[in-house]
């Protein structure tokens, strides 16, 4: 257990993220995991935080929420993603938000 903190605290001290699909054993499953949408949703969105079921949340709110991390990107000077990526995403978050 010591172990495991002291990486992650010298993972994190040197700026390196770890994507996941949510915290301890029990992670967040992520629908369709194999299709492309899954697969940009995992690796751009799962790169700073923990990714959330995309049936958290209305498709109408998804959209407002990847405005919001496009411009959280831009301010801490990552790449932006492509209008092919933000469009992939946005419909593999459609088909399976919240109805």
């Amino acid at each position: 257990m010591k172990q495991r903190i002291l990486i992650y605290g010298l993972l994190l001290m040197f700026g390196v993220t770890i994507p996941f699909t949510g915290c301890g054993n029990n992670p967040t499953p992520v629908p369709d995991i194999n299709s492309p949408g899954a697969k940009l949703y995992v690796n751009k969105c799962g790169t700073c935080h923990s990714l959330p079921h995309p049936k958290r949340l209305y498709y109408s709110q998804w959209k407002h929420i990847v405005k919001v991390m496009e411009k959280r990107m831009e301010q801490r000077g990552m790449l932006p993603i492509t209008e092919r990526e933000k469009n992939v995403i946005l419909e593999y978050l459609k088909n399976h938000a919240r109805k």
